[in-house]
């Protein structure tokens, strides 16, 4: 059987892992993750699809005294330029990948952001079969 055949018969799992860090003032106000470690998952990927692959994850923002705040995050482990990819576990493959989080500032005590990730399908129907991971940090500045 071809490399190319077998490719086609076997599934791509992708996830972006969202590790959380929160910079504290020193003085009120503070704002933290409640639910830090968060992972995207985009699953199984089927090679023979036609669509665009999608996941989302909630993270919820807590913030004592309700001071504006601002999230940022970084461009990942493996990103080149301003674009973010996942590694193939062994292999030094990659599938680029958007993720985006929203809002993106805020007001409130609590706030649930939702990150959204989409991977094209142009970039993965003819990727190395495995499992492909990142991590990018995201920051919640008050």
């Amino acid at each position: 059987m071809s490399r190319l055949t077998l490719k086609k018969l076997l599934m791509i799992v992708c996830a972006v892992a969202i590790m959380l860090t929160t910079d504290i003032c020193f003085a009120v106000p503070e704002c933290s993750f409640t639910n830090a470690g968060s992972t995207l998952s985009f699953g199984v990927l089927d090679q023979l699809s036609t669509a665009d692959a999608t996941a989302s994850v909630s993270i919820a923002v807590s913030c004592k005294g309700n001071p504006t705040w601002y999230l940022t995050s970084n461009n990942g482990l493996y990103s080149t330029g301003s674009t973010k990819r996942m590694k193939h576990e062994t292999l030094n493959v990659y599938i680029p990948y958007i993720l985006t989080f929203s809002p993106t500032t805020g007001n409130k005590f609590v706030t649930m952001i939702t990150g959204s990730g989409l991977i094209i399908n142009s970039d993965y129907v003819t990727a190395d079969v495995g499992i492909y991971s990142d991590t990018v940090t995201i920051t919640i500045t008050p």
